[in-house]
Formats: C-alpha cells, sequence, structure tokens
C-alpha cells in the first residue's frame, strides 16, 4: 500500500514517473520560488492548518517525537503542505492525470485503497487534510518502533518512494524547518 514518486524518490508500487513538484527541488536548496518560505508560509492559513492537522493526528496516533518528526517531514517533501496536491501525474501539464493525492500524496492502487468508495470518492476524501492524515499516520505508526532513531529512513520505510536514500535525504534535509514548526504549534 504505497506510492511513488518523480525522479524515482516515490512510493512502492506504483509507476508513475511525475510527482508534485510546483519548482524543481534540490536537496539543500530552500523550496525555490517560496515556494516553501519559512517567513512567509506559516502565514498562510491553509499551510498552518495542514502543520497543525499532522501534528494532532500524530498525537492522537501516539507517534512517538521522532515519528513525529518523519511524518511532518514526509509532507513537506510530499506535498509542502497543500492538502489539494495532485501528483505523480502521467502527463506532467496535466492535473487530471494525477495518480497521488492531497498531504501525503496517497497513491492510487496504494494508499489511496485504504480509503472507502470509488476511486473519485476514494480522492475527494484525500484532498481532506485529516483523512488524508489519518491514512498515512498508521504507516507511520506501525513502523517506529524499527525505524525510531531515523526520521528520514521512517518516513522513506512508510511512504515506500522508489529510491529510499533519496527520499530518506530529502526528509532529513528539511528536518530543521521541520522542528521550527513543531515549537512553533505546538505551544
Amino acid at each position: 500500500h504505497h506510492h511513488h514518486r518523480h525522479h524515482g524518490h516515490h512510493h512502492g508500487r506504483h509507476h508513475g514517473r511525475h510527482h508534485y513538484r510546483p519548482h524543481h527541488w534540490k536537496p539543500g536548496q530552500k523550496f525555490a520560488h517560496g515556494a516553501y518560505d519559512p517567513i512567509g508560509k506559516p502565514n498562510d492559513s491553509s499551510f498552518e492548518n495542514s502543520v497543525k492537522t499532522v501534528l494532532q493526528e500524530a498525537k492522537e496516533r501516539g507517534l512517538s517525537a521522532n515519528a513525529t518528526r518523519a511524518m511532518l517531514g514526509a509532507m513537506l517533501v510530499e506535498s509542502k503542505g497543500d492538502a489539494s496536491a495532485r501528483g505523480d501525474r502521467r502527463n506532467q501539464k496535466d492535473p487530471n492525470t494525477a495518480t497521488s493525492f492531497g498531504l501525503f500524496q496517497l497513491h492510487n492502487g496504494g494508499e489511496l485503497n485504504d480509503l472507502p468508495g470509488s476511486l473519485e470518492q476514494k480522492i475527494q476524501q484525500a484532498f481532506d487534510p485529516k483523512t488524508n492524515a489519518h491514512v498515512a499516520s498508521a504507516y507511520f505508526k506501525q513502523l517506529q518502533n524499527r525505524y525510531g532513531n531515523n526520521p528520514g529512513a521512517l518516513a522513506a520505510a512508510a511512504q515506500r518512494p522508489r529510491d529510499r536514500m533519496e527520499y530518506a535525504d530529502k526528509v532529513n534535509s528539511v528536518l530543521p524547518e521541520v522542528d521550527r514548526l513543531i515549537q512553533t504549534y505546538s505551544a
């Protein structure tokens, strides 16, 4: 039950070549063009809502501190906190060809199947941040003891990208931002 990403970082059982990346992003580079602007972004209420939703879900699911960091890091890597993200597109220019949806990019044929109903109904539910985070958190919970000390490795195991090493590095590289967000919103 897992999905895949573009450029080889992504999810296990899927063959989509494209994922949601509004701006090309290289490890070690802050998200370009303010897509992830640490100053401006938290004032964006939908981004703030995504972060709070993930932290709340992690708490309800009983995730450890590191698993919570891994989950929030995965959210940043997967969707940059955009609850309406449509990724792994068969045609990069056409959002209707997306195969992964929402905060954690639940993949058609993978975790999207954890939701009930028709494909259309599953996709609609995946755009609800709370529902999306709830599906994703189950995998973080299941694997947290095995990868507890390495948030990147845990996120890669939970999200099943095609290239786990690259994905783990990407998640680990956003941990300073994750920690800042946790401090900001855990008050």
